[in-house]
């Protein structure tokens, strides 16, 4: 489980070197006046540093942590990271056990590299959980909660078991190396009803839902007797007339279909400064892959297509796999190095997706309906979107 032995260090925080001081203060004002009452308080004292100093480290150097990362987070929501705590030693429980991350060299190297130093951050804060009591011989499940502040590829370095059990003086830890890497969404949001009304409306693609032959729902039709239908399918009254074996057809539902563009190509000349454009750009990524999730909550059938960015197209089909693929790719898109070449033609969107603005909920002169990233508040349902400057629309 460790393969690499795990490294030690001690720190003596802002109450321990007051603790300190104290104790120095009593043992010079004892020395100078010669009072017993003194040196026994001293020595009251200075026991206390030797039982802090010694029972952290003999209660962590029989742990072992080892994490059990997530498959997946989306920016802007809770992920919990799970800790498997196991305690290998015989006589001495472990109390007071924090379970943390962190990342580069140095006590505190959270505070100078990693995704909580990172500008824009890629977690808020620190993850951090904390075991009670962890018994000999016992394993002992920890969480801890983070929250991804953005998309893209989040990297788990070290893990940090720390403890300053019983007094808090001295605060000892042991770090584990163990690599992981979890792949943050984008923000996904709530659409509003008048566009998830909008998208149920009738287009090329037949996003109303269309009933024909060959399912197994409600009655379509009489059709002939095949070998393989089953008994129930025979419709008796029919076969009694016409002397021969007639089975019923029932309806397969035509699931409503939606294709989603995403234009990333348009930089609308209204926003200021390079800033205010990347962070539209997040914003038209968080926006497809609302729409994308609502369209697959509703029963569409979703494919994709990026303009402007390296992203393989999705075909058209419903399932949990074809929607988490969409998600991933739109977590690993790299909106810095724009393409030009609108490479090979893909098929006509049902939605369209820009960075600038767009026909928020109703149709333009084609048949594709076209949102602006610009205009997000007007698509989604209470969220918390983050700031960019944006002039408004002159139009």
């Amino acid at each position: 489980m460790d393969p690499i032995k795990p490294r030690q260090r001690v720190r003596l925080g802002r109450a321990g070197r007051l603790y300190c001081f104290m104790t120095l203060l009593v043992l010079i004002v004892a020395s100078y006046v010669q009072a017993n009452l003194l040196f026994w308080i001293f020595g009251l004292m200075a026991g206390g540093l030797v039982v802090s100093l010694i029972t952290p480290l003999l209660m962590l150097r029989r742990l072992r942590v080892h994490r059990q990362a997530p498959d997946h987070g989306v920016a802007g929501q809770m992920m919990a990271l799970r800790y498997d705590v196991a305690h290998r030693g015989r006589w001495l429980p472990a109390f007071g056990v924090v379970i943390n991350e962190t990342w580069g060299p140095g006590f505190s190297g959270w505070q100078r590299v990693g995704p909580v130093a990172e500008r824009p951050r890629r977690l808020r804060a620190r993850p951090h959980g904390w075991a009670i009591h962890v018994g000999p011989g016992q394993t002992v499940n920890v969480t801890a909660p983070c929250w991804p502040a953005r998309r893209g590829m989040l990297r788990l370095e070290q893990i940090v078991a720390a403890s300053s059990f019983p007094f808090g003086i001295f605060n000892w830890r042991i770090e584990f190396d163990q690599f992981d890497e979890v792949l943050i969404y984008p923000p996904l949001y709530r659409l509003n009803r008048r566009l998830i009304a909008t998208l149920q409306e009738e287009d090329p693609h037949g996003l109303r839902r269309v009933d024909r032959g060959g399912g197994h729902e409600e009655f379509f039709g009489l059709r002939e007797y095949h070998e393989w239908d089953s008994m129930k399918l025979i419709h008796w009254r029919r076969t009694a007339h016409a002397g021969q074996l007639v089975s019923k057809d029932l309806t397969q539902p035509s699931p409503p279909k939606v294709m989603v563009l995403l234009d990333l190509t348009e930089r609308p000349g209204r926003i200021p400064d390079d800033t205010d454009a990347q962070a539209l750009a997040e914003r038209a990524i968080s926006l497809t892959a609302s729409v994308i999730s609502e369209s697959h909550h509703f029963g569409h059938q979703v494919g994709l297509t990026v303009r402007g960015a390296l992203c393989p197209p999705f075909e058209m089909r419903y399932g949990v796999a074809h929607r988490t693929q969409m998600l991933e790719a739109l977590a690993r898109l790299d909106t810095a190095n724009q393409l030009t070449d609108p490479g090979e033609p893909q098929p006509d969107p049902s939605i369209a997706i820009r960075v600038g603005y767009g026909d928020p909920l109703r149709r333009g002169g084609g048949h594709a309906l076209t949102l602006g990233a610009a205009q997000m508040e007007q698509y989604v349902h209470g969220a918390d979107l983050p700031p960019v400057r944006i002039v408004e629309d002159p139009a």
